[in-house]
């Protein structure tokens, strides 16, 4: 029956004063027990999806990279590609300042709840900057792509572009088939 002595109830003492119900005098070892693990089952399920999100990040970072040095070389022979070059450089500008806003954002809610409140403004602002240039920069970039694709007779270049703003991994792919460097004239 519950709440007889010998139960397994934790902190149950005989003689409480409601006959079948526990005498519970240990509640905060009951409750800082249950807090740690659900404290340590939400850390356990954020790290993969941070570990997750950081290698998003650099790939994302390589792939500009290689967008910018791409869109660099071909506009030595034709400048209308340099828009392209210039959107990667924009992207890049645009995903550091998105990663400072979060760094300095998650330092000072470690640091102090009160002072991640207080600069939560500035940091969302940084945040948002950077959004917006990435997203002009990806703009930018689709625009040269489709500049690219209109030069070279590809209408997978241009589908691709536009796919790109509604499906983003299907207009990648059908940008790295239309890409294809044999039939690319710079």
């Amino acid at each position: 029956m519950a709440g007889s002595p010998g139960s397994s109830y934790p902190g149950y003492t005989g003689g409480s004063s409601y006959p079948g119900f526990p005498n519970y005098t240990n509640a905060s070892a009951i409750i800082s027990g249950t807090a740690g693990h659900a404290i340590g089952a939400t850390i356990g399920s954020i790290i993969p999806g941070v570990i997750a999100a950081i290698v998003g990040f650099v790939l994302s970072l390589i792939a500009v990279l290689f967008l910018r040095s791409g869109f660099k070389s071909i506009s030595s022979s034709n400048k209308a590609y340099g828009l392209g070059g210039t959107g990667a450089l924009l992207e890049l500008i645009g995903f550091l300042l998105f990663l400072i806003g979060f760094i300095v954002f998650g330092a000072l809610l470690l640091a102090s709840p009160s002072a991640a409140i207080a600069g939560a403004l500035g940091m969302l602002a940084l945040v948002a900057v950077g959004g917006i240039m990435s997203f002009i920069g990806v703009i930018m970039v689709l625009v040269g792509f489709w500049r690219l694709g209109s030069a070279n007779s590809s209408g997978l270049l241009k589908v691709g572009a536009i796919l790109y703003l509604i499906f983003p991994f299907l207009g990648v792919i059908l940008l790295m088939v239309g890409l294809d460097p044999n039939t690319i004239k710079k």
